[in-house]
């Protein structure tokens, strides 16, 4: 039997940032990471990537593909990238830059889209590269049906949108589960 897990873990769509909090523990826990610093660094929203590297530094990629490969080494693991990233206005006092304006970290949303790629090169592992294929570029007028409000909130995608990511989801996974 083929197990698959796809992780989303923003708080978007929920106030789940006590749920994300204690899922984000365990599996640190889980993989023998300590992390001191947890629960004064630690924020729901950014992706897992820009979280990971927030809590754990440059290591973050490594150790946790590295874990993987450890605990699971009959595993097809995939990774995906981040998607593009757009303007999103929530309230006056929430509003997401898109992704021409860097990080508190001094990165940009490619820069992390690299960090997965590399990921996969370094530890053998597919990778849907959601950033270069998923069709989605908040940026491009024109592209504002697979977006969930065009006009205040080109970082989410719409139903449209969300089934592009589906369908790059859905090839990697065929590949990855495959009879050998």
């Amino acid at each position: 039997m083929n197990r698959i897990w796809f992780f989303d873990l923003d708080g978007t769509l929920a106030d789940t940032d006590p749920d994300i909090r204690v899922s984000w523990k365990a599996a640190l826990r889980d993989l023998g990471v300590e992390c001191p610093n947890f629960d004064r660094d630690f924020i729901a929203g950014p992706t897992i990537e820009e979280m990971a590297r927030k809590l754990l530094g440059e290591i973050a990629t490594d150790v946790f593909c590295g874990q993987l490969r450890e605990r699971f080494p009959r595993a097809r693991i995939v990774l995906a990238t981040p998607f593009h990233r757009g303007f999103a206005k929530f309230s006056p006092t929430n509003e997401q830059p898109d992704e021409s304006y860097a990080n508190e970290l001094g990165l940009f949303i490619d820069d992390y889209a690299a960090v997965v790629r590399e990921a996969g090169q370094i530890w053998a592992v597919e990778v849907v590269d959601l950033f270069a294929n998923s069709g989605l570029h908040p940026l491009t007028p024109a592209a504002g049906e697979f977006f969930a409000h065009p006009l205040s909130d080109r970082l989410h995608p719409s139903d449209a949108g969300h089934r592009r990511i589906a369908d790059a989801l859905e090839d990697a996974v065929r590949r990855a589960i495959r009879p050998e």
